[in-house]
Formats: C-alpha cells, sequence, structure tokens
C-alpha cells in the first residue's frame, strides 16, 4: 500500500496531466481518501495559480518546445529511464549523483 510519501514526488505530473493511466487511476484512489494530500494539492494549485497570474505571457518561436525536447534529452540522455517498462513518452530523472573521480 503506498503512503503520501510515495505520491510525493508524483504530485505535479499528475497536475500536468502527464503520469501514464495505470499510475493515475491509483493516485486518484489515494487522493480521493486522503486529506493530506487533497490539501497539499490545493496549496500547488493554489502556488500555480499565484505564479501564473504574476508572469506576463510569453510567446515563443515556432517549434520552440519541439527544440528544448531535443536538447534536454541530448543533454541528460545517459540518465533518462522510463517510469514504466512500457512507457515511451513518461520520462523521469533519477536523483543526480556527484561522479566519483
Amino acid at each position: 500500500m503506498e503512503t503520501c510519501s510515495d505520491w510525493e514526488p508524483l504530485m505535479e505530473l499528475w497536475l500536468d496531466a502527464e503520469l501514464p493511466e495505470e499510475i493515475k487511476k491509483r493516485w486518484e484512489t489515494h487522493l480521493s481518501e486522503c486529506e493530506d494530500c487533497q490539501t497539499e494539492i490545493a496549496r500547488r494549485r493554489e502556488a500555480r495559480e499565484l505564479l501564473r497570474d504574476s508572469l506576463n505571457p510569453v510567446t515563443t518561436t515556432p517549434n520552440f518546445r519541439e527544440r528544448t525536447a531535443a536538447k534536454l534529452y541530448d543533454r541528460f540522455a545517459e540518465h533518462l529511464h522510463p517510469v514504466t517498462p512500457d512507457s515511451e513518452l513518461q520520462w523521469s530523472l533519477p536523483l543526480m549523483k556527484e561522479e566519483e573521480e
């Protein structure tokens, strides 16, 4: 059985609608039963709204998202791992450790 601390790292992915369907369903079951997580999600939504309201809209150049994603993938490819074994689009960065010399 998962605990709140198991779900905490996935909250932002859920808010961004980026969780794989199976994990999303399990998380939403937990969320429906957990007041602490409901409070945390409300807090994060409020923070996002405050941040969104405080920033001026930015217009990006065509293909900005694709170019940026390609640069990030190239830079971090050796550190990327699928969230689930059959996932092609969901990625997770492990904790970055300083390399031993």
